[in-house]
């Protein structure tokens, strides 16, 4: 085959294919509705323009934003999305009307981020958004994966000494919006609630604040017992050398050391023990 005939074919299989044709229900097509309230299949002629090589998604309640995936990017693990490509190019556009183009991208970026990375890098309502992305997409990988990471999130967030927060009311809602308003299951409440009821058995154990070393204070008879047992407390030399001190010419008191080996009786009689003074 020529180099012209192969970039001619690529230009086919790219150009967009413009359909004003009233829709039609012939063939092997997607019911426009079906049991899910997030998504529908769009009729070729509100669709307008259809490619080959992708599909196209509407997003948002009015279809405000279009974006498109090649078929060769769709994720592995979205069945809705592998279903959408096995047909007609007329036939793969559909109407997500929850999420939003941020979603989708966080949904599509996120396919080799384990549940460990998501928890460390991802905030709390990324996470929620990418479980309830991945739920609309029927990836039930991904969103196990966003919901295992919602939970390893709250074990950091409950440990001691931890700067990381549990989720705010306003991620809650933004879930429970979720689940109401498309009737998906509530796998993504669970979690929450489960989270929440972790942090209420953290705040039912009692916290011991122990005293600082600088407000503890002994008492007068513990300090006597301590000194009362001092090495220095059965020496034969009590009494004799430990007292004894020599006032130097520079107005200081100066203790005078003791020998490491006591002196013998007889050098003690004759006055030469060294380092050694009668008191």
């Amino acid at each position: 085959m020529s180099f012209f005939t192969n970039m001619l074919q690529g230009f086919t299989s790219t150009a967009p294919i413009r359909t004003n044709s009233p829709p039609h229900t012939s063939g092997n097509v997607i019911p426009s509705q079906i049991d899910d309230e997030d998504w529908e299949i769009v009729n070729p002629h509100e669709a307008g323009v259809s490619y080959y090589d992708r599909v196209t998604l509407l997003l948002g309640p009015r279809q405000e934003t279009r974006h498109q995936i090649l078929l060769v990017d769709i994720p592995k693990f979205s069945k809705l999305l592998n279903k959408l490509k096995m047909h007609a190019p007329l036939r793969r556009t559909i109407h997500l009307s929850f999420i939003d183009l941020s979603m989708v991208k966080l949904y599509l970026n996120s396919q080799s981020i384990s549940a460990d990375a998501m928890a460390i890098e991802l905030s709390w309502i990324d996470i929620i958004k990418l479980a309830a992305t991945a739920n609309t997409f029927q990836d039930t990988v991904i969103e196990d994966r966003a919901l295992a990471a919602l939970t390893q999130k709250a074990t950091v967030a409950l440990s001691p000494g931890n700067a990381v927060s549990l989720f705010k009311e306003e991620d809650f809602a933004f879930a429970y919006t979720y689940h109401t308003e498309t009737g998906n299951r509530d796998k993504l409440i669970r979690t929450l609630r489960d989270v929440q009821q972790m942090d209420e058995r953290e705040s039912d154990i009692p916290v011991v604040k122990l005293p600082k070393a600088r407000d503890v204070k002994p008492k007068p008879e513990e300090v006597k017992q301590k000194v009362s047992d001092t090495k220095y407390s059965k020496s034969v030399l009590k009494d004799k050398g430990l007292s004894a001190a020599k006032k130097e010419g520079d107005d200081r008191v100066h203790p005078i050391r003791q020998p490491t080996v006591p002196p013998s009786i007889e050098a003690l009689k004759r006055g030469d023990a060294k380092n050694f003074v009668w008191c």
